[in-house]
């Protein structure tokens, strides 16, 4: 008898904290996106921005046109907000990037030059 007793006591406050725990809501970001950046220098270009979730933390990662890859550093993603860096070319540039349901807008501030606009939609 007592230990079906400790048994439930035990399953009744396992219950408890699972049931307690905080859920933890992934971003909308997640996944893959085509972009383009219209006006470079190169002219239009065109990639991929991959966005995933591992071990509690944000990972991304910009792949253009010839399959070069660059990390996105410093991610961090507030609610329809994605902040970050690349390094490319001896330069850090800067990502400003907003989403709005499988459409991504914002500008990559370049350090001494002019900003670009990117857009980018959610690969299918």
């Amino acid at each position: 008898m007592k230990k079906i007793f400790f048994l439930m006591i035990a399953f009744t406050c396992g219950s408890l904290l699972f049931a307690s725990s905080p859920k933890i809501e992934l971003s909308t970001f997640i996944g893959e996106w085509n972009y383009l950046v219209k006006g470079t220098p190169d002219g239009d270009v065109e990639g991929i921005i991959k966005i995933s979730h591992e071990k509690g933390v944000y990972i991304g990662m910009v792949i253009d046109h010839a399959g070069n890859q660059f990390a996105i550093t410093n991610l961090k993603i507030e609610g329809n907000k994605l902040k970050g860096q690349i390094d490319y070319q001896a330069s850090i540039l800067q990502l400003e990037l907003t989403l709005k349901d499988d459409l991504i807008t914002g500008i990559i501030l370049i350090p001494d030059s002019e900003n670009l606009n990117i857009t980018a939609k959610r690969k299918i």
